[in-house]
């Protein structure tokens, strides 16, 4: 889950969730930072408006 904060405007945050697969593999909380890198840095280069302020790595489904 990223917390994102508009550049062009400001105050204006929001949460985005990216999901990707283990693929079969137990996902450790490193493992997921670790992965959920690549992911952030593609998502960050497809939405240049928006600036990646905060990320939190939880199984898939389940939000905080």
């Amino acid at each position: 889950v990223l917390t994102v904060c508009s550049i062009l405007h400001g105050a204006k945050c929001k949460e985005v969730v990216l999901t990707f697969e283990d693929h079969g593999q137990l996902i450790m909380p490193t493992a997921c930072a670790l992965g959920a890198m690549m992911e952030i840095v593609k998502w960050n280069e497809a939405n240049p408006n928006w600036q990646v302020t905060r990320f939190k790595c939880l199984p898939a489904g389940k939000r905080i």
